[in-house]
């Protein structure tokens, strides 16, 4: 007599499954002649969709590449935030080759100087495109502060309004005052371009 052969794990959890699978077939069929009867055509729709969604389940993800399952989550939230940037790009984009906005020169790149550049870009009625910042402080030479470079320092003042063909500075801050305004007002009325202040005003 020969010996039966050894039913393996993997032999018997496709014999476990199998039995499942038939027994979750007859309790569907049972639900769809009681959905024709009293007329719910959902009860058989929930069924075959538990079905579906066990069978990666029973089959312990066969067929699966589990790396599939990091990868798509970070491929959705890379894209999405792919995609806010690109609209985000294409607003400044826009908002800089306008023609009809003035290009706008920012001494001081503090805390009033990021605020200011900020409202710019929030209220397009302004008609204002801030090209860069003019700071004296070595620790902010050569940085972008709220998404505008800093060109140079009060020394460079001249060569950036040539340079970058701007049409009026703006001081930032109330700090900003005695030598240091004479001389943005000097070399700017040579070149006729317009100085002003930024104010906050709580009335």
């Amino acid at each position: 007599m020969w010996p039966l052969p050894r039913q393996t794990s993997r032999s018997r959890s496709r014999r476990v499954t199998s039995w499942f699978l038939r027994s979750m077939r007859y309790r569907s069929s049972r639900y769809s002649r009681r959905c024709i009867t009293i007329g719910r055509p959902s009860t058989l729709t929930n069924t075959s969709s538990k079905l579906a969604t066990s069978r990666p389940l029973l089959y312990r993800f066969e067929g699966f590449q589990r790396g599939v399952l990091v990868l798509d989550p970070i491929l959705l939230t890379l894209a999405l935030m792919i995609t806010r940037g690109s609209f985000r790009a294409m607003g400044l984009i826009a908002s800089t080759r306008s023609k009809r906005n003035r290009r706008v020169l920012v001494y001081g790149a503090g805390a009033f100087g990021r605020l200011l550049v900020r409202e710019m870009r929030a209220n397009q009625h302004w008609h204002m495109n801030p090209v860069g910042f003019l700071d004296d402080d070595p620790a902010k030479a050569h940085r972008w502060i709220a998404g505008v470079p800093v060109r140079g320092t009060l020394d460079d003042l001249e060569r950036v309004l040539r340079r970058y063909s701007v049409d009026e500075v703006v001081l930032s801050s109330p700090a900003i005052n005695g030598s240091v305004e004479a001389r943005v007002r000097a070399v700017c009325g040579d070149r006729e371009r317009k100085v002003r202040r930024f104010s906050m005003e709580i009335e």
